[in-house]
C-alpha cells in the first residue's frame, strides 16, 4: 500500500516513477527468497548500472594522466614538464 506513495515521493519531478516503482517491486520479490538472495540480486543490478555508466558515459573514462593535462590560466602555478 505504501510502495507507490514512497516511489512517488522519491521520484517527484524526475520522471522516474515507473522505473523506481518496478525496482522496488523486484527488491521486495527477491526478499521473498531470502536476504542473501535479495542482497546478491541487488548487487548484480548495481554492478550492471555501474558498467552501463562506465561504458556509455565518456566523462567516466580516464583519457589523460595528470601530467598530460594542460595548465589552466588562473590556477596556482604552471606545471614543469
Amino acid at each position: 500500500m505504501m510502495m507507490p506513495v514512497i516511489a512517488a515521493d522519491l521520484t517527484r519531478r524526475s520522471g522516474g516513477f515507473n522505473l523506481f516503482h518496478d525496482a522496488l517491486g523486484v527488491a521486495i520479490s527477491a526478499a521473498a527468497f531470502g536476504a542473501n538472495t535479495a542482497a546478491l540480486g541487488l548487487a548484480l543490478v548495481r554492478l550492471c548500472g555501474v558498467l552501463v555508466a562506465w561504458g556509455y558515459m565518456p566523462e567516466t573514462r580516464a583519457t589523460a594522466s595528470l601530467s598530460e593535462l594542460e595548465w589552466v590560466p588562473g590556477s596556482p602555478e604552471k606545471p614543469q614538464h
